[in-house]
């Protein structure tokens, strides 16, 4: 078998201003913690901030409320806004934490409604995603003999 990564690239690349990002995927470990936070109903939304500097190879300094390293400083050394660069953190949250899908209806619709990623979020958007289900009647002409 050929080797996976000749056919399949795990990063996601978010374009700001004709620059790319490039948000690392993150380890398996790391995976998974987001997949059980983004699902628990019971997470604390204000430690989403953590996830989102690990996935930006950047540190979060509760003490200070600042964030620094990685793609953070590749953003801000760039000029990209504080929103911004929030969006792309979040939605590299949802890409990963839920799916690609979630991710891109994130990235083209959540800017300005940024937020923590709720369960509730997730949950809204897969019963949106589900095709409507036709009701098809038939009814049969009635004839007289």
């Amino acid at each position: 078998m050929r080797d996976l990564r000749e056919f399949h690239d795990p990063n996601l690349y978010l374009p700001i201003d004709g620059t790319v990002y490039t948000v690392k995927f993150p380890n398996a470990e790391l995976g998974l913690e987001i997949r059980r936070f983004t699902a628990d109903p019971e997470s604390d939304p204000a430690e989403e901030i953590y996830f989102v500097a690990k996935l930006l190879g950047a540190e979060y300094d509760k003490d200070t409320d600042s964030m620094s390293g990685g793609l953070w400083d590749e953003m801000v050394a760039n000029g990209v806004p504080y929103e911004e660069c929030m969006h792309v953190g979040n939605t590299a949250m949802a890409h990963y934490g839920v799916s690609p899908e979630f991710g891109e209806m994130w990235w083209e619709t959540r800017l300005g409604k940024e937020g923590p990623l709720l369960p509730e979020d997730i949950a809204k958007w897969a019963k949106r995603k589900k095709p409507a289900q036709k009701k098809t009647t038939r009814s049969r002409k009635k004839t007289t003999s």
